[in-house]
């Protein structure tokens, strides 16, 4: 399961490096404002307007993947997406794996 910006990439070996085979999208509100759990406490809960939304475990995603041996599952939080690219991943992976 996922929520928000944090996420997973299963890497598998191909010819000519590891590819990704599955991952996890993004879930945001609008750009920059993902999906975020809180708890408020219920005395600042209640300076809130009653319309306040707050995401929830049941807004996450889950997935089943195939994972074969020798694949690479990679779970992060929202800073490696922030800063590397995907294939600055993959590079990464191919160099520590060479």
């Amino acid at each position: 399961a996922n929520l928000g910006d944090s996420g997973f990439m299963l890497l598998r070996k191909m010819p000519h490096g590891m590819s990704v085979v599955a991952s996890s999208p993004e879930q945001q509100h609008s750009w920059n404002c993902p999906y975020q759990l809180t708890r408020l406490p219920p005395k600042l809960l209640s300076r809130f307007q009653k319309t306040l939304s707050l995401d929830r475990a049941v807004d996450c995603e889950r997935f089943c993947a195939d994972v074969r041996p020798g694949d690479l599952l990679l779970l992060f939080t929202d800073g490696m997406r922030d800063n590397l690219h995907e294939q600055e991943v993959l590079h990464s992976v191919d160099c520590v794996l060479a």
